[in-house]
């Protein structure tokens, strides 16, 4: 038996759920939702006159959302300048050996 499974026909909701890796609250998800679909209006062409366009809590949405997107460029780039620079000491590596 398993944590949290349940006696069998008494099935439970996991209270060590909360704990788990991965896990995400409802509301955090719907307000990820929220900004997303915000985002993909803006870019079919929608425009949102700031401060009464939207509610405080959705400014802060796409906030978090653009942010989270720039966090994500940067580790992006962090990961392919990497990548570069080992493929380069490969490369020299290898041009090294050839030369012995």
């Amino acid at each position: 038996m398993s944590i949290c499974e349940g006696d069998g026909d008494k099935i439970e909701r996991c209270p060590l759920l909360y704990t788990k890796p991965g896990y995400v609250e409802p509301d955090v998800k719907r307000w990820a939702s929220v900004a997303t679909r915000l985002s993909r209006l803006k870019e079919g062409g929608a425009v949102y006159a700031y401060p009464d366009g939207l509610t405080p809590a959705e400014w802060a949405a796409i906030d978090a959302l653009q942010l989270a997107r720039i966090e994500a460029d940067n580790k992006d780039q962090d990961t392919q300048s990497t990548a570069a620079a080992e493929s380069a000491a490969i490369n020299r590596l290898e041009a090294a050996k050839k030369r012995r």
